[in-house]
């Protein structure tokens, strides 16, 4: 009996035809299967807990995985097919395919089934080809997801998506589904297949993403690849962006991109529209709702009569008196789409989707920028500029020299204004770089200590200095005292560590360093390009006696010299230009030409005279000066102090410098430099003008006899101290020596 029964089961619902072609035999398996089937369709439970009649069968182990694969086959050919069994026992015994997406990949495969097989067309259909496009047609609605990824990554697709990186995404990642599986948290997973999608390219990828899942809800099932393709190629991707295009516009501008040849109606069209303006206003709404802290106005609760007078009528209580403020805006400023945090937001999205700006070279800048919580805090608060841009360069500065960056997320501002004004909040997480800068010599206005800075800095405010408090608390001079002449450095705002690399003469692969190589061609382009020191300070540099003292043959060792203009061998560069000038070394004999590349000693010079005049603030040839009067060939810890001492001297008696280094030694007359006036020219201001001093004193430099007879050398370096520190005037020397 329960045989019987069974039998006319399988005949009635056409069973039979499934299970035979997905291997299962009229045997008790078979039987089993229909029992089953039958528990399945009588239980709500199973029907909750299993999605189809296939997954209960697979997971009770009536089935195995090959059947279970073909009768997932079989039932979508019935659903799509118009509940054709025929065509589904073709295609089983005809293809392969193991998964709704091989039939949506090989649909076209169809027709040949349908002719070889001789499979009944529906009365719709007149043809073959006719019938596997219906089929197709209702893939595309009942499948919409995997019918659209399948278009996107079928070979030979040239058109939709092609020019981004969802095709790969798809390949590698193909159980991810339209409509299902979100964007953003898809991309999240740490299980995502990246292969052959780089990580500038993910970010694009994120975008395009977003826009392809904002149009897969607003199109409609039908044609939704074409409709889609349409859209982005109208860069009509959100609703807001449609809803603000207008509904005639729209509608034209979609019907001129598709053309003619597709089902999508004008009635398609208006739905797009509406459910785009739907979506926008709804989000619009959504914003006002909320409200924006603005205080509402005093409306008074109008009663139902009327009123005789105005004083009447202010007696009336207003709804804020009665109930309260009726702002009922939950949240602060600083939350709303209206706070600078949101502004902030509002201009990366904007840099995001500009196709001219590049939001990756921001973020190259301002690394931080990407981890900023934009809470309360952060966007009310104000925080120093220089802070911030002195927190970027010490991430800069520890990464350079291999230590530990600080992760971003500790970089958060938590402090008040007036604490945020009195120091940085987050030095204490990049405090290292400080401590790699107290040991570096490159570039010249380092090593620096920000520790003695701040102690300066105190003290300065203290009203004392640092030199006061060395003097206060070091008693001798011996070798046992460690800080001796450290006070006198003080004086000049330098440390141990600028002393000893300002006094310590160095050659080879020592002196490379100090500039982080140098040019053996005597460049001055490269050389410009290693030191960061401009063309015009150059020439002062070179205008220094210590530097580029006087050599033999009455001239400066070091010279500019332009190949094709002298006798370098090197003219292939156009003379004229810094690449093609040098700085050559004139210490040769009076019968040879100069030689290129300047010696060791340039480069040794140079970079110590320059770190001294940096941190003394003076011109090159204030400090040049100063050497030529005390008669220094180099830069030595006693030198350097008896420079301390002409520079005390000279600002406690607020004498001009020439006038100071007098009284160190005589006058000078034959140095010259470039915008210095001597001491002479300064004293008597009368430059332009002749006078009879004026004419003996040049004669006299020029190696003539001064008209003045009682004009030597000897009384003028014996007279000109005197004349400086009393400023007497002209007529009162020259009726002296007269």
């Amino acid at each position: 009996m329960k045989a019987n029964l069974i039998t006319e089961y399988l005949s009635e619902n056409e069973v039979s035809d499934k299970f035979t072609s997905i291997g299962i035999t009229l045997t008790a398996d078979q039987t089993s299967i229909v029992e089953a089937e039958i528990d399945f369709r009588n239980s709500l439970e199973h029907q909750q807990n299993y999605e189809t009649l296939n997954d209960y069968l697979l997971a009770n182990t009536s089935m195995n995985q090959t059947q279970y694969e073909k009768a997932v086959v079989f039932d979508k050919i019935v659903e799509v097919s118009g509940g054709s069994h025929d065509l589904s026992v073709a295609v089983l015994t005809d293809k392969t395919w193991t998964s709704i997406d091989d039939i949506i990949a090989n649909a076209d495969d169809l027709t040949t089934v349908i002719t070889s097989n001789s499979i009944s067309l529906p009365e719709e259909y007149t043809t073959a080809e006719e019938y596997k496009d219906g089929i197709k047609k209702e893939l595309e609605l009942r499948h919409t997801s995997p019918y659209l990824k399948n278009e996107i990554v079928k070979p030979g697709n040239t058109t939709f998506l092609v020019s981004t990186k969802i095709s790969k995404f798809i390949t590698n990642n193909y159980d991810f589904q339209f409509g299902e599986n979100h964007a953003m948290a898809t991309l999240l997973d740490p299980n995502i297949d990246w292969t052959d999608i780089s990580t500038e390219e993910r970010e694009q990828l994120q975008t395009d993403l977003q826009k392809a899942e904002q149009l897969y809800k607003l199109t409609p099932d039908k044609s939704k690849s074409t409709v889609m393709e349409a859209l982005w190629d109208l860069d009509l991707c959100y609703s807001y962006k449609i809803s603000r295009k207008g509904k005639t516009a729209f509608k034209n501008a979609v019907s001129d991109e598709l053309g003619s040849g597709t089902d999508i109606t004008d009635e398609d069209i208006d739905q797009i529209f509406a459910k785009a303006s739907k979506i926008a206003n709804a989000s619009l709404l959504t914003i006002l709702d909320l409200g924006i802290g603005i205080d509402q106005s005093p409306t008074p609760v109008t009663p139902s009569y009327s009123f005789d007078s105005e004083a009447e009528y202010g007696t009336m209580p207003t709804l804020n008196e009665m109930f309260g403020s009726q702002d009922y805006f939950e949240y602060p400023k600083c939350r709303t789409l209206f706070s600078q945090s949101a502004y902030l937001a509002d201009l990366l999205n904007f840099l995001a989707d500009s196709a001219d700006a590049n939001i990756n070279e921001l973020f190259l800048r301002r690394p931080d920028i990407e981890y900023i919580l934009l809470n309360c805090t952060n966007t009310e608060n104000v925080l120093p500029h220089i802070d911030l841009v002195n927190e970027i360069l010490e991430k800069k500065v520890i990464d350079l020299y291999e230590g530990d960056v600080p992760s971003e997320s500790l970089l958060q501002t938590t402090w008040t204004n007036e604490e945020l004004a009195a120091y940085p909040e987050n030095l204490q997480h990049t405090k290292d770089a400080y401590e790699f800068l107290t040991t570096c010599e490159l570039p010249w206005s380092l090593p620096f200590n920000l520790w003695l800075e701040e102690y300066r800095s105190y003290l300065s405010n203290l009203g004392i200095s640092r030199e006061r408090i060395i003097n206060l608390f070091t008693h001798g001079t011996g070798s046992d005292i460690p800080l001796a002449n450290e006070n006198n450095y003080e004086s000049l705002g330098l440390t141990n560590s600028d002393v000893s690399i300002i006094t310590t003469s160095e050659s080879g692969t020592s002196i490379s360093d100090r500039y982080n190589g140098t040019t053996p061609t005597g460049n001055v382009k490269e050389f410009i390009d290693l030191t960061s020191i401009s063309y015009e300070h150059l020439n002062e540099l070179l205008d220094s006696y210590f530097i580029n003292p006087v050599n033999v043959n009455d001239n400066r060792y070091y010279l500019y010299t332009i190949p094709g203009y002298d006798n370098d061998p090197n003219t292939t560069e156009q003379p004229g230009t810094l690449e093609s000038t040098y700085i050559m070394n004139d210490d040769q004999p009076e019968d040879t030409n100069p030689q290129p590349s300047p010696a060791e000693s340039f480069y040794d010079r140079l970079h110590r005279f320059e770190r001294l005049r940096k941190k003394l603030d003076i011109k090159v040839f204030e400090l040049d000066l100063i050497m030529q009067y005390l008669d220094f060939s180099d830069l030595t810890s006693a030198n350097i102090i008896k420079i301390s001492d002409v520079i005390k001297l000279k600002a406690e008696y607020g004498l001009k410098l020439e006038e100071t280094l007098l009284l160190f030694g005589d006058f000078i007359p034959s140095i010259s430099y470039n915008d210095y006036i001597n001491l002479y020219d300064y004293l008597f201001l009368k430059k332009t003008e002749e006078y009879d001093l004026k004419e003996s004193f040049q004669e006299l430099i020029n190696g003539e006899t001064p008209t003045n007879t009682n004009f030597t050398f000897s009384n003028f370096l014996t007279f000109l101290p005197f004349i400086s520190g009393i400023k007497i005037t002209e007529e009162q020397y020259l009726s002296i020596i007269d």
